[in-house]
């Protein structure tokens, strides 16, 4: 298992996907396509290398897209950041 985003929301202790907050803050879904985590084993074994590469490249835009989006709307607001 990966590692859980950090945020949360309104001070839940629940960790949320990816998913969630891509959906939540208007970031395009990089799980849209069908594709996630329990699929890759298969795809591995069947030598779908390509798509397993897609699908790591479109979580990693994903969470860069957050990251900005929290980091500008956010974290700005702190003093303590940066």
């Amino acid at each position: 298992m990966h590692s859980q985003t950090e945020l949360t929301l309104f001070g839940t202790t629940r960790p949320f996907i990816l998913s969630f907050w891509c959906q939540t803050l208007g970031i395009s879904d990089p799980k849209g396509d069908g594709i996630d985590g329990s699929l890759i084993g298969d795809l591995y074994r069947h030598g779908k290398h390509l798509e397993i590469t897609r699908y790591c490249l479109k979580d990693v835009v994903a969470t860069a897209e957050l990251f900005r989006l929290v980091e500008e709307r956010y974290l700005s607001l702190r003093d303590d950041w940066r």
